[in-house]
């Protein structure tokens, strides 16, 4: 039998019960490697809205803060890297969450064996421009989910709810699909 596996982790805040989910796709199960080198090939595999190059593990806290709280009518916007993220969205306890999720070793990475790895330390050491990581988002709901390739594998993460919503509404079976399951 041949299997196929990816691997889940959630990282979630006591304090203001906010929660990330990341779903973590090991290079090995993917039906074509290369696509983890030329992110642009997931757009239509994913249902990607646009992928863009984040140019330092700062921009991924600022991102995953940003996700980790819902839109409010009266937003103020900055660029963080060449994405432009709610601003007033960015408070300290979502912040401080955003960066052990990025920086502590908390993500479940198939290498050998499998080990937790900090989303950092995988982007920082994919390549010598930037940090190696393109981010895309993945609209589901409403809700943007950042999509992050590296050479071991992909990782899509963003706020918990989100994340859940995103794979019960097909985003799963995308995933399955490009691992060589059939689905349908």
């Amino acid at each position: 039998m041949d299997i196929v596996q990816t691997l889940e982790t959630t990282v979630a805040s006591r304090l203001t019960r906010e929660a990330l989910q990341f779903v973590v796709v090991p290079k090995r199960y993917f039906v074509n490697p290369r696509m983890l080198g030329e992110p642009d090939s997931l757009i239509p595999e994913l249902g990607l809205e646009k992928l863009e190059k984040l140019n330092t593990t700062s921009d991924l806290v600022a991102l995953f803060s940003a996700l980790l709280a819902a839109p409010t009518p009266a937003l103020e916007f900055r660029k963080v890297g060449d994405l432009v993220v709610p601003s007033n969205l960015m408070d300290s306890a979502r912040v401080d969450l955003a960066h052990r999720a990025v920086e502590d070793p908390l993500i479940p990475f198939e290498e050998s064996p499998l080990d937790f790895a900090s989303i950092a330390s995988l982007v920082s050491g994919a390549s010598g421009v930037g940090i190696g990581a393109y981010v895309g988002f993945v609209v589901s709901g409403g809700t943007p989910l950042a999509i992050i390739t590296v050479p071991g594998g992909m990782i899509i993460g963003g706020a918990a709810a989100g994340v859940g919503a995103a794979l019960e509404k097909g985003l799963r079976y995308k995933i399955l699909k490009l691992l060589g399951v059939p689905t349908g």
